[in-house]
């Protein structure tokens, strides 16, 4: 139900502020609840040193329906589908652009 690719190329959507950043990617990025037969889903990740937050996009297919920066480390979905494949990319976002890629994690479950 889960697959996880780190520091995949930057061509997923929105990428974050158009900026860069010298983070590494966001580890441990798993569904911790909810699964294909449910509504809601629960999804967490690590902390990242030096991140001032963590932006989301949550897919369907190839549309995007729920795009979003937080500074906590676990978001919950409800609505969602039973049985229908969704794509979550997240990225650690810096304070201040630097000369790397965003670093990021894609969980689709």
């Amino acid at each position: 139900m889960v697959a996880c690719g780190d520091k995949e190329p930057i061509d997923g959507p929105n990428n974050p502020s158009g900026g860069n950043t010298k983070l590494s990617a966001p580890t441990g990025l798993a569904v911790v609840e909810g699964t294909l037969t449910t509504t809601a889903a629960t999804i967490e990740w690590g902390t990242v040193e030096g991140a001032v937050g963590y932006k989301y996009v949550l897919q369907k297919g190839a549309m995007q329906i729920k795009s979003e920066q937080v500074v906590a480390t676990s978001v919950s979905f409800t609505d969602l589908e039973k049985a229908t494949d969704y794509r979550f990319y997240l990225y650690a976002v810096a304070a201040a652009p630097q000369n790397l890629p965003p670093a990021r994690q894609i969980l689709s479950f």
